[in-house]
């Protein structure tokens, strides 16, 4: 299965918020996502449209039926000569993690690389018992990126090299009930790696006529920006747009989108997944979305639900269509005995 990406190159320490759904607006604040999610990408994408077209409402419809479909937003390097693409780890590679003294560092790998996925996903190989990388593969970042050891050298990557962190800021005071506090924000910054060029990529399904129309937002989008703080934060977006495909194999589908299952039937069709509560700001519901990596036994369509209307009226949507890519995962005697 082939599978069409666009690139967004990024200056070195770009500062983002990403933030998810928390009852408190200081805790919120206080937290951010290490990735934008589609339905993030989603109202992004719609909002940067709206800043230059009078038909908002056939862009939107386009999503609505299927006529483009998108992926979160995930992480590249690039050299000179090749690039490197991550993906979330899938949540339910819990079930065949062998559960010994490093089940811990297994789990803190929280983005395999592309050639990991295609050679087949088999947890019990990526650590081994003395708490290292296996031979073939590669931690950075602390032990949170699992790539091959034949992309870390070819990049000059090792446990200390940062593809993105998360750093927390003094805002200034706020009023609220004649009462100043001082709260702090959790930012997400892109890091910097000698000869490396790091940057956001997006999967996407289109037509040639709708990704025009995607492509005008998303040029819009590198300006504006994207997440909290965005008319700040984006305008270090830099350079053009890149274009490349991405090769997927295997006999299990995992979803690379959040995903809104529009009925019990298409929820019946994941078989494990973890979940999270999306929306929630004023006049705007809170949405259940089923988080990216579950382990689905049929392709589902997901939905798009309104969950609010904003101040003029509008109705609110949250993304949540279901953009799923093929895996395939590998038993070895280790994991067969855990399971």
């Amino acid at each position: 299965m082939k599978i069409d990406i666009i690139k967004i190159p990024l200056q070195p320490y770009t500062r983002f918020h990403f933030g998810d759904f928390r009852l408190d607006e200081k805790v919120a604040l206080g937290h951010t996502s290490g990735l934008a999610h589609s339905d993030l990408v989603f109202s992004a994408l719609i909002n940067a449209y709206s800043e230059k077209n009078a038909d908002t409402d056939n862009f939107i419809q386009l999503f609505l039926n299927d006529k483009i479909k998108l992926s979160s937003l995930f992480y590249y390097l690039q050299n000179e000569t090749e690039s490197i693409y991550l993906l979330p780890k899938p949540v339910f590679l819990d079930l065949y993690s062998p559960r010994d003294k490093q089940h811990k560092k297994r789990n803190r790998i929280a983005f395999i690389s592309q050639k990991v996925w295609q050679q087949g996903l088999n947890p019990g190989k990526w650590i081994t018992g003395k708490g290292k990388a296996g031979d073939n593969y590669t931690l950075i970042q602390d032990g949170n990126i699992l790539l091959t050891k034949q992309e870390a050298d070819a990049f000059g990557l090792n446990d200390k090299s940062t593809v993105f962190y998360e750093q927390e800021h003094p805002n200034s005071p706020i009023r609220k009930q004649n009462n100043e506090s001082i709260f702090y924000e959790t930012d997400l910054h892109i890091g910097k790696i000698d000869n490396v060029k790091i940057g956001f990529y997006l999967m996407y399904q289109s037509e040639e006529e709708e990704k025009n129309k995607l492509l005008q937002a998303l040029n819009i989008l590198r300006y504006s920006g994207i997440g909290g703080n965005r008319t700040v934060m984006g305008r270090t977006m830099i350079d053009n747009l890149d274009f490349d495909t991405l090769e997927f194999k295997g006999d299990k589908l995992t979803n690379v989108s959040l995903i809104n299952p529009k009925d019990e039937n298409e929820l019946k069709k994941i078989e494990y997944f973890k979940t999270m509560l999306r929306g929630g700001t004023v006049n705007v519901k809170v949405v259940r979305m089923v988080k990216e990596g579950a382990l689905l036994n049929d392709n589902i369509t997901g939905q798009i639900p309104v969950i609010g209307t904003d101040i003029c009226n509008n109705p609110v949507y949250r993304y949540g269509k279901a953009f799923t890519i093929p895996c395939s995962i590998i038993k070895t005697q280790t994991n067969e005995e855990t399971c």
